[in-house]
Formats: structure tokens, C-alpha cells, sequence
């Protein structure tokens, strides 16, 4: 079929970036998103530090789903207030709600005596699914031995037990962050009548795993993931934003989704404000299967791989057969100019500015599957008209799988120097050649793939145990793994616990120079390995800058369908330096240039081979 290219277009501006602002909502509206806004604070109040029995026995998905619903109706029904304690009281009981600024109004219901055993809530991170993690939530019992409910950590809510938050819309609540518990660890002697009758009507909420029509689980998954990054995410401070100030708008646009897609693409927006390299959103999350959200039913892509050469989007590998050749500089993508198609992905990708261009160049140019249109390329100084059907799209979002070259597992690539491909030699393959590499003038080791899926004879080499060993002769450190310590909300009062490691060094010790190539698609647990690699000078680094994003992943399952993958503890550079958004940088930084890209050269392995043939300096 042929669209026009005001569909494509629409479909970039709409589906891939947000660019088409939609009217201003009427007061009406606004006020119901002021509403849902009051709603979201209290919800993660009470869920994540109110510490009674009902708190930890009710489904809070559903619960989500069930105060949206109500709250949206909320103007129909007399007032915010009697919703919001209709739906809250039965799993606090010691809550208390009033109009702001009425200090002369007493708070409802007594405090309670905290002269004997009491509960709290510690988080070290967050724990949020059963998958092990380093992540811990535990409802400690002071006074209680069992494992179970020991303290995580020094630190309590109970000499300020009361904790008192604007709400917005008029509203400000007390919520009690300790509680005295019997000799049988309960807060209250038996779960009251207004709690069996909550569970009932939550028994009744409908929400379907992926169909997400009901514009309430829309609420529920903004109002969900929006209380985890406002209470736990650890890089607020480096990110420069108000986070406060996304939540409205995110409601907003929840609310006014036409489309599961539409709310699934607000949902990535709003995780790209925090520039998490870890932040994707996947729309199934099992062993067998986690495709990051993509429209991937519909999505077709274009047939090259892509990336930037002096600022232009230029072909680095074509699929064929194809009308794009090696070295095109692609001008325009179905009338819409190169510059604005690449800025229309970028918006849906979290990550460090050089990571989202990156995951945005990986699927440059997507649309739905079956649409004719002609991408406008320069070739020799000349514009060529390329014609293309989108076809469902083979490229992934971490990395486009169309080789560029084929890079080797394991070989000599120059008199005396190796080359060790990080992702496809095995462990066998390297241990058989480890004297060679140990003598050889210069090991270069590479952290991008080709996209050729070889069949490996047994895992592929690790470098914290493979490699890191033999290029040191003295102990060294991995970067500061920093877990937020919390108990209480709005990440006042963070302490951390530390969970950085050692590493000893192992015979044969490599004699020559070392270059490890980087890109900034080299995250995570690659950042882990390049940061012992960076502080210790053990070896030199040639490329582009990894990607600024370290940590171990949390997931967050979402009502409604889906999982936020997202970044649960601070990791700084061993001098304490930020990562986050940074990445290392490379001591020998290559461009690419289109001879290299026509020629079919690789630019960056003949640049750390230049590197190691000068012998020059110290690694």
C-alpha cells in the first residue's frame, strides 16, 4: 500500500515524539488532573511507608486501578476528600485527611502509643518483583529477632513518627511511618469490615494484562511508576529536573490516550525526562520473550544501519536487496527532513544525550509496515531518490544486528598484536591462546558485535574474570556500588550501603599494551568493567564514550501490562566523579568518515592498532 507522506509524518511526529501538541485541556479537565495528581502523592505515601497489616496484604495494582476509577469520577461525587479516605482508610487506618491550611481543624482519630514494639518500613532500594535482587523492602519489628524482620540498617521513623504532606488540590494528609504492634506482630487485633469490604470491590476491578482502553488502568500505570522514580530512583540530582513537575502532564496524557500505544509512548516520554539508560519499557516481560515497546505489531524499518558522520545520518550497512548504498548521507525520510525524523526517536529513548541517539540511529526511520515512500539521499556529491516499502523491521532497539564487517572471535590482525571480540571468543577459545595474548605486543579488545549469530562452543569470555586479572598485578576495586538506605518518602534522609567488590590478579600478566573500543552502547555491566579498567590506566581506551548508566536494574510490572526496566542504585567514579549521563571517555576518540564507511574499512580497529605500534607511553 502507499501512503502519503503527510501519513508518515504524522505517524513520526505523533507515535515517535510528541511533537503535535494536542489542545489546551478546559478547567474542567484541569481540575481532574489536579484531582489524580493529590490522588498519586497519597497513594505512594500510604503504599511504600505506612506500615499497617492491611498495607501489606492488599493488592496494590488493583488498588491503583480502583482509586483512579473512583477519582476520576470524584466531581460527581462530592469532593476529593471522601474518595480519597473511602478508598485509602480501610488499609491505613491512622490516616488522617483535611483541607490545607486548616490547622484549627483537629486531625480525625487518636495517635496511637509507641512506648512498646513498633513497625516501619526500610527500603534498601526498592523490592518490587520476586526475581532476587539487591533490592529489599522489609517491615521491621523492633524487638523481634526473626530474620525476617530485623533491621536492614541504623535508621528509623520513630522519634518523628508522624509525617505531614501537602497533597495539592487543598489537601494535606497525616500519615503515621511507625505503628505499635502486639505480641503477635499485628497493628491491629483483626482486619476491620471496611478492609473485607475494600478487598471485595477490588475483587470486582477488571483490568486485562495489555488491554488498556479503561483510561483508569491508564491512571493507575502513570500514578505507579511515577511514586517509585519520585521515592527511589537515586540519580534525581544529576538528572536537573523537577520531577514534580512531569506528573501532571503525565496524567494528562493518560488520560487523552486514543490507543494503547499512544499511552505506552507517553509512559517512555516521561521515563526519557530522567535520562536512565537502564529506562525501557517492555510490553511482556518472561524468559522467553521481552520486546521493548515499539509498536512492534506494526513496525516496519528500513534496510541499512545508520550512524552519524560529521552531524549527518550516513548508511554504515545495507540489507540486500536495496537501492541504499555504504557512504549515503540520508537527506530527507518520505519528505521529512534526516535531522527531525532522528529527533522524533529520540524522544521515546531514555539515556545519556550519546546513548539515545545511539538506540534512536539503531531504528532510524520506522513507520508502519507497508508504507511506499522515497528517502532522498546524497551519494558522490549527488542526490539520488531511493524508493522503499517498509517491511517488518529486523533491526533491535539495543543494537542494529546488520553487519557493518565481520569482526573476528579471535585473531592476529597485525605482526604481533590480537584482536579479542568481547561478545562472540569463548572461554575456551581465549584460555587456548592466553600465553599468546600474555607475550603479544598489543591485545585489543572490542565491545561491539557484528550482528553474525555464530554458534558458540561454550560461553563467551568474561572480562571481570577473564580479563581484568591479567592486566594488573596488585588488587583492584570495582567503582562505588551506592544503594539508597530509605525510611522515608521524598528521598529526604538517604544513607547507602555500599556493595563494591575486590579483584585479584591472576597469572599469566598480559606484557603489552592494551586497548579495549567502546561505544556508547558499552552500559551497565560493560561500565562496571570499564571503570576499573579507566581508574587503574589498564589499558587505553578507543572509540566514542560508553554510555553513562551503571547500576543494577530494577523492574517495575505496571497494571494494565508491561514492565519498566530502570536503574535502582548510584554507581560514581572511584573518585566519587559522576557517571550518570557521562560514561568514560575515550583517551584515543575516532570519528568515522565515509572513505573508511565506502571502503568497507574499520576506522576504529586500525586506529588502537596504530596506538600499540607507536610504543609510546605508559598503557
Amino acid at each position: 500500500m502507499r501512503f502519503p507522506q503527510t501519513v508518515l509524518l504524522v505517524w513520526i511526529m505523533v507515535s515517535g515524539s510528541g511533537l503535535l501538541v494536542r489542545a489546551d485541556i478546559s478547567p474542567a479537565d484541569a481540575a481532574t488532573v489536579e484531582r489524580l495528581a493529590a490522588y498519586a502523592r497519597l497513594y505512594g505515601y500510604v503504599r511504600w511507608f505506612q506500615p499497617s497489616d492491611e498495607c501489606a496484604e492488599v493488592d496494590w495494582d488493583r488498588l491503583a486501578v480502583l482509586g483512579a476509577s473512583e477519582v476520576l469520577q470524584a466531581h460527581e461525587s462530592g469532593g476529593l476528600l471522601p474518595v480519597l479516605d473511602r478508598v485509602f482508610r480501610p488499609v491505613a487506618p491512622t490516616l488522617g485527611l483535611r483541607r490545607a491550611g486548616s490547622a484549627e481543624v483537629k486531625w480525625p482519630g487518636e495517635l496511637p502509643e509507641l512506648s512498646g514494639r513498633v513497625t516501619y518500613w526500610q527500603h534498601r532500594g526498592v523490592k518490587l518483583v520476586s526475581r532476587p535482587s539487591p533490592y529489599i523492602s522489609r517491615r521491621v519489628i523492633s524487638g523481634d529477632e526473626s530474620e525476617e524482620r530485623k533491621p536492614l540498617f541504623e535508621g528509623s521513623p520513630i522519634a518523628a513518627p508522624v509525617l505531614i504532606k501537602a497533597l495539592g488540590y487543598d489537601l494535606e494528609a497525616r500519615i503515621l511511618l511507625a505503628l505499635p504492634v502486639d505480641q503477635e506482630n499485628r497493628t491491629t487485633e483483626a482486619l476491620d469490615t471496611e478492609f473485607a469490604a475494600l478487598k471485595e470491590r477490588l475483587a470486582l476491578v477488571e483490568y486485562v494484562q495489555g488491554d488498556l482502553n479503561d483510561p483508569a488502568v491508564r491512571v493507575a500505570g502513570v500514578v505507579v511508576l511515577w511514586n517509585v522514580m519520585q521515592h527511589f530512583f537515586p540519580y534525581h540530582a544529576e538528572t536537573g529536573i523537577d520531577w514534580t513537575d512531569q506528573l501532571r502532564p503525565a496524567l494528562r496524557a493518560a488520560i487523552e490516550a486514543e490507543t494503547p500505544d499512544d499511552y505506552r509512548d507517553g509512559l517512555c516520554r516521561l521515563v526519557a525526562r530522567l535520562q536512565d539508560g537502564h529506562g525501557v519499557y517492555y510490553t511482556e516481560m518472561n524468559a522467553q520473550r521481552a520486546p521493548v515497546h515499539e509498536h512492534a505489531d506494526t513496525t516496519g524499518g528500513l534496510p541499512i544501519r545508520v550512524t552519524m558522520v560529521d552531524n549527518e545520518v550516513s548508511v554504515t550497512a545495507v540489507r540486500e536487496p536495496s537501492g541504499f548504498l555504504k557512504g549515503d548521507v540520508i537527506l530527507s525520510v518520505g519528505g521529512i527532513p534526516a535531522h527531525e525524523v532522528l529527533a522524533a526517536r529520540e524522544e521515546l529513548v531514555a539515556g545519556s544525550p550519546h546513548l539515545r541517539r545511539f538506540r534512536a540511529l539503531n531504528r532510524f526511520g520506522q513507520g508502519p509496515v507497508g508504507t511506499t515512500f522515497e528517502v532522498l539521499v546524497l551519494r558522490d556529491g549527488m542526490q539520488v531518490t531511493v524508493p522503499v516499502t517498509l517491511e517488518t523491521d529486523q533491526r533491535g532497539y539495543f543494537f542494529n544486528a546488520m553487519p557493518e564487517f565481520e569482526l573476528p572471535s579471535l585473531a592476529e590482525v597485525a605482526p604481533g598484536i590480537f584482536y579479542v571480540n568481547l561478545v562472540t571468543c569463548t572461554k575456551t577459545d581465549y584460555a587456548a591462546r592466553l600465553d599468546d595474548l600474555a607475550q603479544a605486543k598489543g591485545v585489543i579488545f572490542d565491545w561491539r558485535w557484528d550482528g553474525r549469530r555464530r554458534p558458540l562452543s561454550g560461553p563467551p569470555i568474561s572480562v571481570v574474570t577473564d580479563v581484568i586479572p591479567h592486566l594488573t598485578e596488585t588488587e583492584v576495586r570495582s567503582a562505588p556500588f551506592l544503594v539508597p538506605q530509605i525510611v522515608l518518602p521524598d528521598r529526604e534522609g538517604w544513607t547507602w550501603w555500599d556493595g563494591s567488590w575486590p579483584l585479584k590478579p591472576k597469572l599469566p600478566r598480559f606484557a603489552g599494551k592494551v586497548a579495549f573500543i567502546t561505544t556508547p552502547g558499552v552500559v551497565s555491566y560493560g561500565e562496571t568493567c570499564m571503570a576499573i579498567i579507566d581508574h587503574y590506566r589498564l589499558a587505553k581506551i578507543v572509540g566514542e564514550p560508553t554510555a553513562g548508566c551503571n547500576g543494577n536494574a530494577n523492574f517495575l510490572p505496571l497494571p494494565g501490562g508491561g514492565t519498566l526496566m530502570w536503574t535502582g542504585m548510584r554507581v560514581t567514579k572511584h573518585d566519587g566523579s559522576q557517571l550518570y549521563l557521562h560514561g568514560y571517555q575515550p583517551d584515543i576518540p575516532v570519528a568515522r568518515t565515509i572513505v573508511a564507511i565506502k571502503a568497507g574499512r574499520d576506522d576504529v580497529v586500525e586506529q588502537a592498532i596504530a596506538m600499540i605500534q607507536a610504543e609510546k607511553g605508559d598503557r
